[in-house]
């Protein structure tokens, strides 16, 4: 990895892989070893490191104890497991920056065989959720939670996967490969299902070439949409103003509510920035919509506002939509919701749709 981007920027930016983490959770039979960046940068994050890592010089030697080994190198990975793989033909390696960090992304035990993950077809139904951020795509997405034969969508595609493409020069993150990972068949059903945010889609597509670009299409080819709206802009702009105000994103339980509420005591309505998401909003919107409506592929539109409405129809129709059969009555046993808006919300909402009347 080129100098230009330190071992602690790498780990701060992938934090939600927990790398560090499964370090200290390797058996003590996985000898880790590591250069010095690489060390200061892991121990920084776990200390219970600082007595595992071995420095790469010790790769010379034939006799260290180890079934199998990691390589932690700031630079000069490929090198090192060359190396190692020459001295110790006979045990697995695997370099933390690479194939490591690969699998972890993909959901995959760090050590799989990921030739063997690859030789497995593709899931045989694709799904994707696509939608702008504060369209409740995750209430949504878990209300799917636990349906029959219906995957529930993940939001595979996040700030610290972005990163690695955007910096796949440095860290020779394989975004395709990642994609493909993914969206190998690992389950009987055979069926794979994922969340896009808009936001996320747009910031990565400057970062793949014309090849990377048609192997995604290609490899989503007669993948089926669900394109969730939030038909309420003036409501999302608010949430996404609240959002942005009080670093707080979801409330998952009841006892968070109270603190998002005093969270809100300290946000001051601010007409411009709610105006700048407003807009924003609306030509994202009608972009996103464009591109799917430009797909040859099954689309199935859902409006938030219906889902609140009538939770079970709704759901009943997306699942059947994924399924590929006629509508039936679903459980869900997982439609417990925490609604982040409330009357602060409303007022600013109410204040805004005002402001809004009089500039026409």
């Amino acid at each position: 990895m080129p100098q230009s981007l330190t071992a602690r920027d790498l780990l701060r930016h992938v934090k939600p892989l927990r790398l560090p983490e499964r370090l200290v959770k390797e058996p003590s039979s996985t000898a880790l070893f590591a250069d010095e960046p690489m060390r200061h940068a892991l121990i920084r994050r776990a200390k219970d490191l600082a007595g595992r890592l071995l420095p790469l010089e010790a790769l010379g030697s034939s006799s260290f104890a180890g079934e199998r080994a990691v390589i932690c190198a700031h630079s000069g990975g490929a090198g090192a497991r060359m190396k190692l793989e020459d001295d110790r033909p006979d045990i697995p390696v695997r370099v933390l920056t690479d194939d490591y960090l690969l699998a972890v992304a993909a959901g995959l035990d760090p050590w799989s065989d990921l030739q063997a993950v690859e030789a497995r077809p593709i899931a045989d139904h694709l799904y994707a959720v696509a939608c702008l951020p504060r369209s409740g795509s995750t209430y949504f997405c878990h209300l799917l939670q636990g349906l029959n034969k219906v995957a529930q969508p993940t939001e595979h595609l996040r700030p610290h996967i972005l990163f690695l493409a955007e910096h796949r020069r440095e860290t020779g993150f394989d975004i395709i490969r990642w994609i493909r990972l993914l969206l190998r068949d690992r389950d009987a059903d055979s069926r794979f299902g994922t969340k896009v945010i808009a936001d996320f889609a747009a910031d990565l597509w400057p970062h793949l070439d014309e090849d990377q670009r048609n192997a995604l299409d290609r490899d989503w080819r007669g993948a089926r949409f669900i394109h969730l709206e939030r038909r309420d802009k003036v409501a999302q702009a608010v949430s996404q103003f609240m959002a942005d105000e009080t670093r707080i994103w979801h409330v998952r339980n009841p006892g968070d509510e109270a603190a998002y509420g005093e969270a809100k005591k300290n946000v001051t309505y601010d007409s411009e920035r709610i105006m700048a998401a407003y807009r924003r909003f609306q030509d994202d919107e009608a972009r996103l919509k464009t591109w799917l409506q430009s797909r040859d592929a099954p689309l199935l539109h859902v409006a938030y506002e219906d889902l609140v409405e009538d939770v079970h129809r709704v759901v009943s129709e997306v699942a059947a939509f994924i399924r590929g059969e006629a509508p039936a009555p679903v459980d869900l046993t997982h439609e417990k919701y925490f609604p982040m808006s409330d009357d602060v919300n409303h007022a600013f909402a109410e204040r805004f749709r005002g402001e809004l009347e009089k500039v026409g």
